[in-house]
C-alpha cells in the first residue's frame, strides 16, 4: 500500500464515525423537539378555543346562543306567517299557496 494512501476503513473508523452519529442524534432530537413544541402550542390553542365555546363567559359560547336566538325567532316568525297566511287562503290550502304567502310576507 503506498504511503499517504487511506482505505475506506480507514475514513470509517470509529474515530470518525461516533462523532458523526452523535451530530446525527443531536439533530434529530433537536427536530422532534422543535416539533414537538409546535405541536405543543397548536393543541394550546385548540384547548382554548374549545374552552371559549363551552364555557358560559366565552366569546363562542356567546356568539353561538345569539345565532341560535336569532334562528328560533326566524322559525317563530316564520310559524306565525305561516298560520296568518293559511287562515288568508280560502280552502282547499296547498302548502305552495301559504309557502308563496309566507315568502311576500317576509320581503314587504
Amino acid at each position: 500500500m503506498r504511503q499517504g494512501f487511506r482505505t475506506f476503513l480507514d475514513v470509517v473508523s470509529w474515530k470518525y464515525t461516533v462523532p458523526f452519529m452523535f451530530f446525527l442524534l443531536l439533530i434529530a432530537q433537536l427536530t422532534y423537539v422543535i416539533d414537538a413544541r409546535n405541536n405543543g402550542f397548536a393543541l394550546v390553542n385548540i384547548a382554548k378555543q374549545i374552552e371559549s365555546c363551552t364555557s358560559p363567559e366565552g366569546k363562542c359560547y356567546k356568539e353561538g346562543q345569539a345565532s341560535q336566538v336569532k334562528a328560533i325567532s326566524n322559525l317563530n316568525q316564520v310559524s306565525v306567517l305561516a298560520a296568518f297566511c293559511a287562515s288568508r287562503i280560502p280552502p282547499p290550502v296547498s302548502a305552495t299557496e301559504v309557502s308563496e304567502c309566507v315568502k311576500k310576507e317576509l320581503n314587504k
